[in-house]
């Protein structure tokens, strides 16, 4: 019953392969007590007042422009909250707010590449939902990662290794984590998202960070090429942390080396909650995402707020 090292893996490099499997399976299980979506049960209550602020805000932002969601996150609760009310969105597969039981769905990569103006939810380093297909129909090694209807438990497939640059052999896993994100994040459907970041960055009108530690660098690349590259666009981060772990000099350096000034302190705009930089480029909440998310759907907040900006 156990699995077989198709790749010729020696026996401690073996170990280690079913090793992580256990882990993310670890993590899997995690997600599924909150997140487990599938037709007759979920785990998702969008009434609930953090996931109807979050509604509130989107439909907000829906009328001035389109939606382009990205997530570190491993589940599909946006995507689901968003279509349980109206709002279709593209999470690089195609299929509703349910996937059938039966359903192994291919990415639809022409459309992740080619359409910027769809409601996306794309999760970058990706989902419980996600399955590696560890052997192709001649059960030769393969792999191709697909949507399912259900968390998935990597323990169940045998592991799946790729080789991103010869002799250097990696693990295709449905969740990225740890070390070698970047080189994890180059099969599909990985690439094509992070291409589609990419480009929403560089033409977008305003990018809203939350809850990101800043510690993924082809994350920042993207970020810091678009700030090069559109002197108009605005960043807004939403972190509780953000003032007492001074980020803001992670932030200068990560993402404004190039920036020629030598004035990078902060504007305290409201209290201890909103503080400015570099003349209202940059916008901090030093709140926590649901009271981010009170400010924006309080009429009277936004109201006042905009005079405070004009």
């Amino acid at each position: 019953m156990a699995n077989n090292a198709y790749q010729d893996e020696p026996p401690v490099q073996f170990f280690f392969q079913h090793l992580l499997n256990v882990l993310l399976t670890t993590i899997s299980q995690r997600i599924t007590q909150y997140a487990y979506h599938a037709e007759g049960h979920s785990d998702i209550d969008e009434n609930s007042e953090m996931g109807m602020l979050f509604v509130k805000w989107m439909k907000q932002k829906k009328e001035r422009g389109n939606l382009r969601l990205y997530t570190l996150n491993y589940e599909r609760i946006f995507k689901v909250l968003l279509e349980r009310t109206g709002t279709p969105v593209f999470e690089g597969f195609d299929c509703g707010e349910y996937i059938a039981y039966t359903d192994r769905l291919r990415a639809n990569v022409p459309k992740i590449l080619a359409d910027d103006i769809s409601d996306v939810h794309y999760n970058l380093h990706g989902s419980a939902f996600w399955e590696v297909l560890d052997l192709d129909h001649a059960q030769l090694p393969n792999p191709e990662i697909v949507l399912t209807a259900f968390p998935h438990l990597p323990i169940n497939n045998s592991p799946a290794s790729f080789q991103v640059e010869k002799g250097k052999t990696i693990m295709v896993t449905n969740l990225i984590t740890g070390y070698q994100k970047a080189q994890k994040a180059m099969i599909t459907p990985f690439k094509q998202m992070q291409a589609a970041f990419d480009k929403d960055c560089c033409f977008a009108d305003n990018i809203y960070i939350i809850g990101y530690s800043l510690g993924d660098e082809h994350i920042n690349e993207s970020i810091k090429t678009a700030l090069r590259h559109n002197s108009a666009i605005k960043i807004t981060i939403v972190d509780p942390f953000f003032i007492k772990n001074k980020k803001d000099f992670d932030i200068a350096i990560k993402y404004y080396p190039f920036k020629q000034t030598t004035n990078f302190s902060p504007t305290n705009i409201d209290g201890n909650r909103i503080y400015s930089y570099l003349e209202g480029a940059l916008m901090v909440y030093n709140v926590t995402f649901q009271d981010f998310l009170k400010m924006q759907t309080d009429i009277s907040f936004r109201f006042r707020f905009n005079l405070l900006n004009d």
